[in-house]
């Protein structure tokens, strides 16, 4: 008998269509969760590698980009080793992105101007708090990005310059630190909140994290994950599911229970062979 060489890999975006099977049931759940409530809700997919989590994540977007209502999808990777702080100005930023991307963002001043101050906020934080000319810098900064999304949307709308400098200078042009981060990204969810019928935040690679330290982490920032018309999608290892099995055996509740909606298991579907 030939010898046999698998090579499990998560299916691409475009191949996504022409194979997805055993998995109907996990996705209609996710897209029933983020399209019929109101939001404020986290949901962890746990499995072993090439259990099927970033092809099931793929599907998802697919499908959810080609609903009526609008979506703002953004996906984060973390790394090995993250902690709050990292992981909030990693969504921050990626949040900021995905949102100047969009017409209702890009068509109303107050929110590409908030966007793009945060962006740049990020993009200029040093260790020096008191930094001078850091206010200008910003503000340079902030007036060609903004100015920038307009010359795209083509037409004469303009925006003025003390408009951008009125908003920048009513924020204390601080570091980011944890504290900062947070309500700068619970601000803007809330913003956007008001022109997405949904944001949906998927953080992949949080199965290549010790889980216990991942957990913790996680319930540090539990309470983004409540606000109204925000979704979080955690990708994490076969531990998030084993760790929620066994509290429904002993009885005693884990962590878990009060930070995801529900832990989602896809399998892959084994077919027999005969030979």
């Amino acid at each position: 008998m030939p010898s046999l060489d698998f090579n499990i890999k998560p299916l691409e975006q475009k191949e996504v269509g022409e194979f997805f099977f055993g998995r109907r049931s996990e996705l209609d759940f996710l897209l029933n969760q983020i399209t019929n409530s109101h939001g404020g809700k986290a949901f962890a997919i746990s499995g072993r590698r090439g259990a099927g989590k970033s092809t099931l994540i793929n599907k998802l977007i697919n499908e959810l980009k080609d609903k009526e209502e609008n979506y703002l999808i953004v996906k984060v990777d973390v790394p090995k080793e993250f902690d709050e702080f990292f992981i909030l100005k990693r969504i921050l930023r990626a949040v900021c992105e995905g949102a100047t991307k969009e017409t209702k963002v890009q068509e109303s001043n107050d929110l590409l101007i908030d966007v793009c101050v945060k962006l740049k906020r990020l993009d200029y934080q040093t260790t020096q708090v008191n930094e001078v000319g850091k206010e200008k810098a910003v503000i340079k900064a902030v007036k060609g990005s903004v100015k920038a999304v307009i010359v795209q949307l083509g037409g004469d709308r303009s925006v003025e310059d003390s408009e951008i400098e009125k908003t920048i200078k009513e924020i204390q042009l601080l570091d980011y630190d944890l504290e900062r981060v947070q309500a700068a990204l619970q601000e803007l969810l809330k913003n956007l909140g008001h022109v997405f019928k949904g944001i949906v935040i998927i953080v992949d690679e949080t199965d290549k994290s010790n889980y216990v330290e991942a957990v913790k982490t996680l319930d540090n920032i539990k309470p983004l994950f409540w606000l109204e018309n925000c979704y979080y999608i955690f990708v994490g290892s076969q531990e998030f599911h084993e760790d929620y099995l066994s509290g429904i055996k002993t009885g005693n509740k884990t962590l878990l229970d009060s930070l995801f909606t529900r832990i989602i298991y896809p399998y892959t579907h084994l077919v027999k062979m005969i030979w």
